[in-house]
């Protein structure tokens, strides 16, 4: 079986016979909702239902009189009767929309904006929730790539000769891990915010992190083991190691403009390796030029960034071919990474949990042993809600990580809000209840 589209269909919903068997009968489901139609036409069986809709606008939904779920005090929910979801350009704008009161929660806030938000007088009705620790990753890579042509021999490397041959060296990539003291980092840029990063995994993700792998590790005499089983020394004492060639262990770190955090991490991180003798320096240039780099020309050493990829847990079907020749995509293919592979191509197949758990915790072991990306920090990840918005649950593994439980929330008055109406909404881009559940309740039964 395809693993991934069992996964895949699990996910769909189920589709009302009434409305949609003439159009299977002709194959054309797209003729059943409409822009043009009438937003009572759409069935759901949630706890809201579509009242109206603008496109690229908004849309309202309203409570769904028929949903059978209801609170430990038997009252049923939703708690709200509408829910207004507005349609927004960027982050920024959905940003000022909750520092201006005309919206009650964001499930993402930009990290970039918290330390303004945890010190501005005119934000204090904003609460900033900790969702704990993202699942993407902060990564340095080096560049690996090098081919070797049956026919014709090697191409040329996209990198020095020389770097290269310590790029693809395990103890080069561990030595570099072991010199970065990624706790000072987490104190100096994301005080309270983030924490070293263990692996591949984020430890987030409960369900496939393998606890017993942490390259988190910081030891400078490990890191100088590395280097002098590799015969890096400083060879004429001016505090710069040299290889066995008598050539100077510096290279170049590639970070991209606009993010002042990664910057500045980059640059704790010359200032680490600067004390084992390996000399940095800091090149900044535009994201989308790197990601030109790193995907099409590899015009780099080496490279700072956040790496989403490759794909949705555990079926990921290649670290190298599909997604990610940019970390090791030389030819011939190293063994790990070929082990690498077949270990993720093998989820592809298996349905049984234990046995993709069992191969995911052996994949996250060759990655840490054979570092293809080093891993810096794993930041925490914040949403901010109106002060007034009660019940939350943040989730970190939903994809809206506040407003996930939508039917449960509810808002309690403050002192500049009016009295209250049941049978309004809060006209907001993620849509909240307005009363307590009790409040909710008493009013309806008095209507």
């Amino acid at each position: 079986p395809y693993a991934l589209a069992l996964q895949a269909f699990s996910h769909w919903p189920i589709f009302p016979k009434s409305k949609f068997a003439d159009a299977k009968a002709t194959r054309n489901p797209y003729s059943v909702y409409r822009l043009d139609h009438e937003a009572s036409d759409i069935v759901g069986s949630g706890p809201f239902r579509l009242k109206e809709f603008a496109r690229n606008s908004f849309y309202l939904i309203e409570r769904n009189p028929y949903y059978h779920v209801v609170d430990k005090a038997g009252t049923q929910l939703p708690y709200l009767n509408e829910v207004l979801f507005q349609e927004v350009p960027d982050e920024e704008t959905e940003l000022a929309l909750l520092q201006k009161r005309k919206s009650d929660l964001m499930n993402l806030l930009p990290l970039s904006r918290l330390d303004e938000l945890e010190t501005d007088t005119d934000t204090n009705h904003i609460a900033l929730i900790d969702l704990g620790q993202e699942l993407d990753r902060e990564v340095i890579v080096f560049n690996q790539i090098f081919v070797m042509m049956k026919d014709s021999g090697p191409i040329p490397p996209f990198t020095d000769q020389r770097k290269l041959k310590w790029f693809r060296d395990r103890r080069f990539r561990q030595a570099i891990s072991h010199a970065i003291n990624r706790q000072r980092i987490c104190d100096q840029i994301y005080p309270g915010r983030a924490e070293p990063a263990r692996g591949f995994v984020s430890v987030a993700d409960k369900r496939w992190v393998n606890t017993n792998v942490d390259c988190s590790s910081y030891d400078i005499f490990i890191s100088r083991r590395y280097l002098e089983d590799m015969s890096m020394t400083n060879r004429n004492t001016d505090g710069i190691l040299k290889d066995t060639n008598g050539v100077r262990v510096e290279f170049t770190l590639t970070v991209p403009y606009g993010n002042d955090k990664r910057i500045r991490t980059a640059e704790l991180i010359a200032e680490d390796l600067g004390k084992i003798g390996i000399q940095v320096s800091i090149r900044k240039i535009d994201m989308d030029q790197l990601t030109q780099d790193l995907h099409f020309n590899h015009g780099y050493e080496a490279a700072i960034f956040n790496y989403s990829g490759p794909g949705p847990l555990p079926y990921v079907s290649s670290f190298q071919k599909q997604y990610t020749g940019f970390l090791y995509g030389g030819v011939p293919t190293p063994v790990w990474a070929t082990q690498l592979d077949e270990l993720m191509q093998s989820q592809l197949k298996i349905c049984d949990p234990v046995t993709q758990k069992a191969n995911w915790d052996k994949a996250q072991e060759v990655l840490a042993e054979h570092l293809p990306m080093i891993y810096t920090v794993s930041r925490h990840i914040f949403g901010g809600a109106s002060t007034r918005v009660q019940n939350l649950r943040p989730a970190m593994a939903q994809q809206h990580h506040l407003s996930w439980n939508l039917e449960e929330l509810y808002l309690v008055p403050t002192k500049s809000d009016n009295k209250p109406d049941p049978r309004q909404a809060s006209t907001i881009p993620n849509g909240q209840p307005s009363l307590k559940p009790k409040q909710f309740a008493q009013a309806l039964a008095e209507q």
